[in-house]
């Protein structure tokens, strides 16, 4: 065992170097727990949640696939799921749209504890993670307003111990809203589409991510945002919830959304 941590240690102190030569962001997390046991580390809380997420026509064949697997997750913990057809601020990329959909939705379901914006091209290898259990089992501040991970490029993940070169701060793509975080969302849409800063960033990849490290993040109270684990869920090479970039891998399916939508027994609700 001692051998395996000297070995582990050479092999991160190797890592951060290359890392400082590359110029890139590293992270490593040692943990008592194992981080990939979900049903062990499921939370016993339970609260009112709406998934939401946002699929344009151009995206169908993209959105025929993760629809299914997001409706029966809603359905087996009790979720709320709602799916956008449109993009919903013409002077935003479309992109900006999903922040505008929690926006909207926080409006119109006031009854709802926490929003999950979830990205179109999302996967479940299991449905067993639960929101809850993101929020209390596995984020530094389960009280924070706003949950998401950080957004990771590569990585190695093991049950006790992980390590990724990151790009920045979050994924956009799985991000946990809690209801009174609506000021949140305000001002972070302002400063997209209304400052010098926003409208430089607002067009360059990752747009969301850009204009909130660069531009939003600073004004952040500490207690307002909290990280959830990229092992887990969020990202491309998270072992739950992940995020496929190979829309080659999406075949062009002849199902029409909108037709899946109205015939889902009111499952699904979509605007």
């Amino acid at each position: 065992m001692e051998r395996i941590i000297i070995y582990l240690c050479f092999f991160m102190i190797i890592i951060k170097i290359i890392c400082v030569f590359k110029k890139w962001n590293v992270r490593c997390d040692f943990r008592r727990y194992d981080i990939l046991d979900i049903k062990g580390n499921k939370s016993n809380t339970k609260h009112n949640i709406m998934i939401l997420m946002l699929c344009t026509s151009n995206y169908d064949h993209v959105c025929n696939n993760s629809i299914h697997q997001v409706s029966t997750y809603s359905k087996i913990h009790n979720y709320k799921f709602k799916v956008f057809r449109n993009k919903l601020n013409d002077n935003l990329h479309i992109n900006f749209s999903k922040f505008e959909m929690v926006k909207q939705a926080m409006i119109s379901y006031p009854e709802i504890e926490y929003f999950v914006m979830l990205d179109a091209d999302v996967i479940f290898t299991s449905y067993d993670l639960t929101i809850e259990s993101l929020i209390y089992n596995y984020s530094n501040n389960p009280n924070a307003k706003c949950f998401a991970p950080v957004d990771t490029l590569h990585g190695l993940i093991t049950p006790y111990f992980s390590i990724a070169i990151y790009n920045t701060s979050i994924n956009a793509g799985l991000m946990i809203w809690r209801r009174d975080a609506s000021d949140l969302l305000q001002k972070y849409l302002y400063v997209a589409e209304h400052t010098k800063c926003g409208t430089k960033y607002n067009n360059s990849h990752p747009r969301n991510q850009n204009v909130w490290d660069i531009c939003f993040r600073h004004i952040l109270n500490n207690d307002d945002m909290a990280q959830i684990p990229w092992e887990l869920a969020g990202v491309s090479n998270s072992k739950v919830i992940y995020q496929n970039h190979k829309k080659s891998d999406f075949k062009i399916q002849h199902s029409n959304i909108d037709d899946i939508l109205k015939h889902s027994n009111n499952d699904i609700m979509f605007v």
